[in-house]
């Protein structure tokens, strides 16, 4: 997927910001192949993780980077 893609798809997102667990967590709502999705991204002192949920919170994957080590897992298809 290009920038102008991503950014095409961001334009229009719904925003939200909470902290939580000394954490900080962004969330982003909007469409992708007209489907809704939430991606959300959780920042702590030692680990940053990214979640791709459904518009129910069914999460669908998940991409997490802690320490040195990074993951990614496709929970759903």
């Amino acid at each position: 997927m290009d920038k102008e893609k991503i950014l095409k798809i961001l334009k229009n997102s719904k925003t939200q910001y909470a902290y939580d667990n000394k954490s900080r967590i962004y969330s982003a709502k909007f469409f992708i192949n007209g489907k809704p999705r939430v991606l959300t991204m959780r920042l702590g002192s030692d680990f940053v993780e990214f979640s791709l949920a459904d518009e129910k919170g069914n999460v669908l994957e998940v991409l997490e980077q802690k320490g040195g080590n990074v993951s990614f897992n496709q929970v759903k298809k």
